[in-house]
């Protein structure tokens, strides 16, 4: 989602990062605690990120409107 500068308030920001943080902190350290368990994580988990990357750099093209959208 593209949002221009200055179009949220201060309140939403600081609630929209804490609500990132209390989900991604958790994340990351479970992340780093199976790839210690495993070695066999890392590179799935870098495939994983490709495969996002390359869907979303995909355009499709929304027919209503005549422009193109990305899938994430």
């Amino acid at each position: 989602m593209h949002i221009e500068d200055g179009i949220l308030s201060a309140g939403s920001l600081i609630t929209y990062y804490g609500i990132t943080a209390a989900v991604a902190v958790p994340g990351v350290l479970q992340m780093k605690k199976r790839v210690l368990d495993s070695p066999y994580y890392k590179p799935l988990t870098a495939m994983v990120g490709v495969a996002v990357f390359v869907i979303s750099s995909m355009h499709l093209p929304v027919a209503v409107t005549g422009s193109c959208s990305h899938p994430c």
